[in-house]
This record gives structure tokens, sequence and C-alpha cells, in this order.
């Protein structure tokens, strides 16, 4: 099933999910608790699967670039799990400067790492996953463009649901 599991909301910032070995991110703000969220996520993916666990992170448009400790935060994690890695792929969904400078941003955090992990940042969607499944598979199977599709559709429609819902009122006493 190529259905997001292990969905977490980062606050009002995004949502990550798991398929298999891919943590999914989609992300319409940053912030350093976003960052911490995807730290802990990743650490428990590099510490459940040891090795071939890939990223794809969703960048929508409009979001604003990460604090510098967000970056530090975010670039920590491979640092501490050098070997666990297979793939990073960012898409940013926007153009021009705002495309140009997320883009930069995310280069940089991956150098930070000083990693050698494959790194892309794409365009869309089905580049992303073509540059992927050179490193890693879901289920065994190559990823696909609609594999990529179904799951950030299915991570953004939990996120609409859960930003939806009344927040929960502890009682008193």
């Amino acid at each position: 099933m190529n259905v997001p599991t292990q969905i977490r909301q980062a606050r009002d910032v995004g949502v990550l999910g798991w398929v298999d070995k891919l943590l999914i991110a989609v992300w319409r703000g940053s912030s350093i608790d976003g960052a911490d969220v995807f730290y802990d996520e990743m650490t428990r993916g590099f510490e459940r699967y040891q090795s071939k666990v890939g990223h794809l992170a969703v960048i929508e448009p409009k979001t604003e670039m990460p604090p510098p400790e967000a970056r530090r935060r975010i670039s920590q994690v491979f640092d501490e799990h050098p070997q666990a890695c297979s793939v990073v792929a960012v898409v940013f969904e926007g153009s021009g400067f705002f495309a140009s400078a997320v883009g930069s941003v995310a280069s940089a955090i991956m150098l930070l790492s000083g990693r050698a992990t494959p790194f892309k940042v794409c365009n869309n969607l089905p580049e992303a996953a073509l540059f992927m499944t050179r490193h890693i598979s879901v289920h065994g199977e190559p990823i696909t463009p609609g594999l990529c599709k179904g799951a950030v559709d299915h991570l953004r429609t939990q996120y609409k649901r859960a930003s939806l819902r009344p927040p929960s009122i502890a009682p008193r006493g």
C-alpha cells in the first residue's frame, strides 16, 4: 500500500508521513518546531531501517525560509546517521526568485551535513520520482510519479482535516 502512514503534523507548518522507507514532507511554513518534528521523524526512520532511507520534501509556494537554527537542526539528523540516507529530493512548487532562493537554502542544508547523499532540487514530482528511483525503492517497486502524487495528495488531505478540527480543551480540575 502506498498511502503514507505514521503521519505527523508539524504544527501549522507542514505534514510528514512514511511510505515504506521514504519520508515525504509537505511544507507550507518553516520554524524550529517544524525542524524538530522532521529531526524526530527522520531519526525514527534511520533507527528503524538503518539504511536505504529516502526523503522527499515538497515546499509549497510562499513558504518562508527556515531560520538558521532550523537549518542546523535539519542538517544534524543527517550528521548523526551518515550511512542511513540514500537519497533526498526537494520539489519547489513555485517559480522565479522564490524557487531559486529556497533551492539554494536546501542545497546549503545538505552541504552543511557534509554527506555525499545523492541530492537534487527538482522542478516537479515526476522529476523527483525519476531521481529517487535510481537510489531506493518502495515496497520493492520503483518510485513512480503516481506514487509521489498520491502520497502528497493524501498528506495534504490529512493536513487539511487536522487544521479544520477545533482545538481540544483539557478539562480543568
